[in-house]
């Protein structure tokens, strides 16, 4: 059996360092990281945070960063 580990609102906008309204207005717009609707309350699942993070991770172009360098 596979077990989660869920956080609320403020313990996952703590985990992510942004304000709790950052993640409430994500929702509203659906772009933020996926979330479980636990009775009256939303959970996020610490694995999706990562993996909703490591989706927005950016890597620099080869080009730009050799312009750097000169």
């Amino acid at each position: 059996m596979q077990t989660h580990e869920y956080l609320t609102t403020p313990e996952a906008a703590r985990y992510l360092r942004v304000c709790e309204r950052s993640l409430i207005r994500w929702r509203g717009l659906r772009i933020g990281p996926p979330w479980t609707r636990a009775g009256r309350g939303v959970r996020y699942r610490r694995a999706d945070l990562d993996a909703w993070l490591d989706r927005r991770t950016v890597d620099p172009v080869g080009e730009a960063v050799a312009g750097l360098a000169e």
